[in-house]
């Protein structure tokens, strides 16, 4: 599998590194719902941003090992374990991530999905991270 075809949805990507997490984690930070959609853009950092992209390539490999472990679950009660074991260690590498935590990291992912502008700013610093085909020099414009 490419790198590049995750890429590919944009919306997507942004939305599995934070979708694992939301409901598990609802409860740490209702901050999100207090960001309106417009101002989400521009109410995140690069720094922010970075660290977000940090801690959300992080889950992203864990949601990959998890998921086929959770394949290879002989019953719903070995897979909700699985579960709630992934939870705990996406959120303990989220907080492990510098510049970071688990509300401010849900926060983002969330505003993300409704914000365009913000998605790609993640988008691009996601597509800097990934080890590349070599096809196209980084554009720093």
């Amino acid at each position: 599998m490419s790198v590049r075809k995750t890429l590919l949805g944009t919306a997507t990507l942004v939305a599995l590194a934070a979708a694992p997490l939301t409901p598990a984690l609802a409860q740490s930070g209702p901050q999100a719902e207090l960001i309106p959609a417009q101002a989400a853009e521009a109410q995140y950092s690069d720094s922010d941003l970075n660290s977000f992209v940090d801690a959300a390539m992080k889950v992203m490999a864990l949601r990959q090992t998890y998921q086929a472990r959770l394949q290879a679950a002989e019953n719903e009660e070995d897979q909700q374990a699985l579960v709630r074991q992934a939870q705990e260690e996406m959120k303990e590498v989220i907080v492990q991530t510098d510049g970071i935590d688990v509300p401010t990291y849900t926060a983002i992912g969330e505003a993300a999905q409704a914000d365009d502008a913000l998605n790609q700013r993640i988008t691009a610093l996601f597509q800097e991270r990934m080890p590349g085909d070599g096809a196209q020099p980084s554009d720093d414009g």
